[in-house]
């Protein structure tokens, strides 16, 4: 794993709500086991069968905080368009990953949108993926951890925990989310792809 990936996976692991905007990859949690195999190989083309997959298996263990009948967790997504349209290991990898994405978005936990390209850029700029992970309220209703938004950029992650950066991504993510598809639209382009890549 990168560096300190481990504490972002501990935090992912706890969060009971997760609100993640990606403008260029499908999210780890989404991701099927051959579209995470072709990317994880891209980033470490030296590891041998073995290492390459456990990391596969590391990811995809990750998804059962979503998937699993108990308490999952729920997740917020907005992809921009170009993480549907971004080729990764080629049609035959993208297809299945399109509908696992449309599948995915039936679930009652699960809320996706797609921010098309000819919305623009609606908070002025183009904005980076960030996940905010918030973690629940106890008996009293009382904030168990306060959220924290994780920002991630090719050297690395960066957490942010001071509540008005926070407060400030929970109101870059609403912008996101008034110029985003609603989420039947968005399942629609999805299974459409998904036969266009086939």
């Amino acid at each position: 794993m990168p560096t300190n990936f481990d504490f972002y996976v501990g935090l992912e692991s706890s969060a009971q709500r997760l609100t993640t905007y990606e403008p260029e990859l499908v999210p780890g949690l989404l991701q099927t086991s051959a579209y995470a195999s072709v990317l994880i190989r891209s980033v470490y083309p030296d590891d041998d069968a073995e290492e390459h997959a456990r990391r596969v298996r590391l990811r995809m263990r990750r998804q059962t905080r979503i998937t699993r009948k108990y308490l999952p967790a729920s997740l917020d997504v907005i992809l921009r368009e170009s993480v549907l349209r971004g080729m990764v290991g080629g049609q035959h990898i993208m297809s299945p990953q399109m509908r696992h994405l449309a599948d995915m978005s039936t679930r009652s936990n699960v809320n996706l949108q797609i921010l098309p390209f000819n919305a623009g850029f609606p908070v002025g700029v183009a904005v980076g993926p960030f996940v905010i992970l918030e973690f629940g309220t106890g008996k009293h209703g009382q904030v168990i951890e306060p959220p924290v938004v994780y920002t991630e950029n090719f050297t690395g992650g960066l957490y942010l925990a001071k509540s008005a950066m926070v407060q400030r991504y929970h109101q870059t993510y609403e912008s996101l989310r008034r110029s985003a598809m609603d989420a039947v639209a968005s399942r629609a382009l999805l299974r459409q792809m998904a036969k266009e890549y086939a």
